[in-house]
């Protein structure tokens, strides 16, 4: 039975270790799931290294390895589920820890799973920092301020984000909160406005 395929994906999606794919060949069909060592596993046929291809590249290598056999035309590939990104929050959120949700997901959609941030966060101050070394400066909060993605980005395998606690050696704005005050940190230039997103 043909289970229906992710239609947002495009051939420049990234396949990746967990990926269900499904492939027709002829009037057949299959699951295949992409396994941890980045290969797909057909009976009878060398296993295919994909770490690192697209889905439009995963396709030609499954037709190159599969036309001795099949009619190259009759060979299709989607997918089916994609993978689960493995991540690590740490700071100023209710839950820390290790975290699995599925790609594609955004920054503030990790922050929902962590709990949100607890009530001392310095939010706009959050670093995102990625397997290849680069860190990003992340506000989750922007997204509702200017609908900048920059600020809100789609998270990677191996990411660990950094939430800053206030830093009371710092100057400080202190915004109500129904019966309380909560700090945090003044920033040049912002807004009253900025502040309450």
């Amino acid at each position: 039975k043909q289970i229906k395929a992710l239609t947002s994906l495009d051939s420049n999606y990234i396949v990746g270790p967990g990926d269900l794919l499904g492939v027709t060949v002829e009037d057949t069909y299959l699951q295949v799931q992409v396994s941890f060592d980045n290969k797909i596993h057909f009976e009878n046929i060398a296993p295919m290294e994909v770490k690192g291809l697209s889905l439009g590249e995963t396709e030609r290598l499954i037709k190159q390895n599969l036309k001795v056999q099949f009619d190259e035309n009759s060979i299709g590939l989607s997918v089916i589920n994609k993978k689960d990104v493995y991540i690590s929050v740490y700071g100023a959120v209710h839950a820390r820890g290790h975290f699995s949700i599925q790609d594609g997901a955004n920054v503030s959609q990790v922050f929902l799973m962590a709990g949100d941030f607890n009530e001392s966060a310095d939010i706009p101050g959050s670093q995102l920092m990625r397997l290849s070394g680069d860190t990003l400066s992340i506000d989750p909060s922007a997204k509702f301020y200017n609908n900048d993605l920059s600020q809100n980005p789609s998270v990677e395998l191996g990411d660990i984000i950094y939430v800053p606690f206030v830093d009371l050696g710092k100057p400080l704005v202190y915004l109500r909160e129904k019966d309380r005050f909560r700090p945090a940190t003044y920033r040049d230039g912002w807004t009253i406005k900025r502040y309450l997103y």
